[in-house]
């Protein structure tokens, strides 16, 4: 069996090469094909994605105005009840 660290190296270069591609219709099946002309073909085992990933790092405010929204509820729910 291999080392984690031997697989995590080999998904992170995967990651770092993945191929954005678009799925093109076709009367017997389905085709990949990468969003730009200048990118080569996947192959079966190269990675590939379909739409971008969502930037974890910028702060959702909407997520955080209702936890904040939540969190004084339960406040005044608890604030009540004692």
């Amino acid at each position: 069996m291999r080392q984690f660290r031997e697989i995590g190296e080999e998904l992170g270069r995967k990651f770092d090469g993945a191929t954005h591609v678009k799925v093109i219709e076709r009367k017997q099946k389905n085709r990949l094909r990468p969003t730009r002309r200048d990118i080569k073909r996947p192959s079966k085992k190269d990675l590939v994605y379909l739409e971008e990933s969502p930037d974890f790092c910028f702060k959702n405010m909407s997520l955080v105005i209702n936890w904040i929204k939540k969190f004084i509820f339960s406040m005044l729910i608890i604030m009540i009840c004692l």
